[in-house]
């Protein structure tokens, strides 16, 4: 790993930070809470300078950062303490950062998606040659889940594709308006030691109109947050 490596990961892992403590900050200020320290990194401050009632830092490790707030830790008469505030107003000051990350998560993916100048949808345009899928699905049909999974987008069924090994795969498919269980048989292969499906069929791409670049966008950020998700589970 090279200096340029490590320093575009700091740099990227610092703005994930800063876009997370920001939407504590913001949350907190809109309520009128008391924030007292707004700081990126932790350890010992190389800057910090004080801006009305609020300190703001750099520290010098940058592995976090840190909203302070008043009444966060302790008990206050301030009505605009933190720990004074309805059950409500708290839960959004601590879900704001949370909720600011998958807002940027959106914003790249919106980026990602509007360069590559097509979107993908879920319905099935052709089979590769000597396609094992093709004894269940048809051209035109459009996958509504996988082994119980929604599909909304094209990812969720490469998704869930590739979760499953035995190579016979239930789906849902809507058909002629109408939605039809299928078991689907696949062809698998080895690799690296573990037994793969191979993907044989191939979904329409449609142009890309402002509505289904968001919509899609929208689709491949909890796509990514369910896959996360999904891994943490059976770490």
């Amino acid at each position: 790993m090279n200096f340029w490596t490590i320093l575009v990961a700091i740099v990227v892992f610092g703005a994930i930070i800063l876009i997370h403590e920001l939407g504590h900050f913001l949350a907190a200020r809109s309520f009128h809470v008391q924030v007292r320290e707004f700081s990126i990194g932790m350890g010992p401050a190389i800057w910090k300078k004080m801006r009305g009632k609020t300190l703001y830092s750099l520290r010098a490790v940058p592995i976090g950062g840190f909203v302070q707030l008043d009444g966060e830790d302790e008990e206050s008469n301030d009505p605009n303490a933190f720990s004074n505030q309805k059950a409500w107003k708290r839960l959004i000051i601590i879900a704001a950062g949370a909720i600011m990350n998958l807002l940027l998560g959106l914003v790249i993916s919106v980026c990602l998606v509007s360069v590559r100048g097509y979107v993908g949808t879920t319905q099935v345009v052709r089979f590769e040659e000597g396609a094992v899928s093709s004894q269940a699905l048809q051209e035109g049909d459009r996958i509504y889940s996988v082994n119980g999974s929604r599909t909304w987008i094209d990812n969720d069924i490469v998704y869930a594709l590739l979760r499953d090994g035995d190579g016979l795969v239930d789906m849902t498919v809507v058909r002629d308006g109408r939605k039809i269980d299928l078991q689907v048989p696949f062809q698998t292969s080895v690799s690296n030691g573990e037994q793969v499906m191979v993907l044989d069929f191939k979904v329409l791409a449609e142009g890309q109109t402002f509505l289904n670049t968001i919509g899609y966008s929208f689709g491949w950020t909890l796509s990514v947050v369910r896959q996360v998700w999904l891994s943490l589970l059976t770490c």
